[in-house]
């Protein structure tokens, strides 16, 4: 609760720091940007599906870059735009990642675990997917595009930091996938 507490509590004390532009938002001269990965919970083996990072920002500026990593063995691909098509080949648990970059060069990474399974169920509306998913339509998945993890947000470095059962992956103390 505290994590969200604060997060919530930056926009309004960046804007009384250093103003606001013209829309509201603050101004943030020199910060990183921040990195959001949407992307599906699961997904079948063998079909495309989208990793998608349109929702970054840079609080000073645009994201430049963005380095997708689909964590299945698959060399990284760098675009200029913020969506990857993928396919994974073999079931599994794959930690896909994005890096995004700012004019400054500053970057910021946000990763999500896709589990790959032969029986992936689709959805026709977001009714179909977990709380906190939507339906993407176009792809008959459920996706999660929260914040996802981000720079300056981790709560672990080491398993031994996070509770029995889970694991640290990229800052965050994670269940395992379950086993179908």
């Amino acid at each position: 609760m505290r994590r969200l507490l604060s997060i919530a509590a930056a926009p309004l004390l960046a804007s009384l720091v250093v103003g606001c532009d013209g829309a509201g938002l603050p101004l943030d001269a020199g910060a990183p940007p921040r990195a959001r990965l949407a992307a599906p919970l699961e997904a079948p083996v063998g079909r495309p599906v989208v990793l998608d990072a349109s929702a970054a920002w840079d609080p000073d500026g645009s994201v430049l870059g963005y380095t997708f990593w689909p964590g299945d063995g698959s060399p990284s691909r760098v675009s200029n735009g913020p969506e990857l098509m993928h396919r994974f080949d073999a079931p599994g648990a794959y930690e896909v990642a994005v890096v995004v970059r700012d004019a400054a060069g500053q970057l910021a990474r946000a990763t999500r675990l896709v589990v790959v399974d032969a029986s992936a169920a689709g959805c026709a509306t977001s009714a179909d997917c977990a709380l906190g998913a939507d339906c993407r339509v176009d792809l008959g998945l459920c996706y999660f595009g929260g914040p996802g993890t981000t720079s300056g947000e981790a709560e672990c470095d080491t398993d031994e930091a996070c509770a029995e059962g889970t694991r640290c992956l990229s800052g965050l103390c994670l269940a395992p996938p379950a086993v179908r």
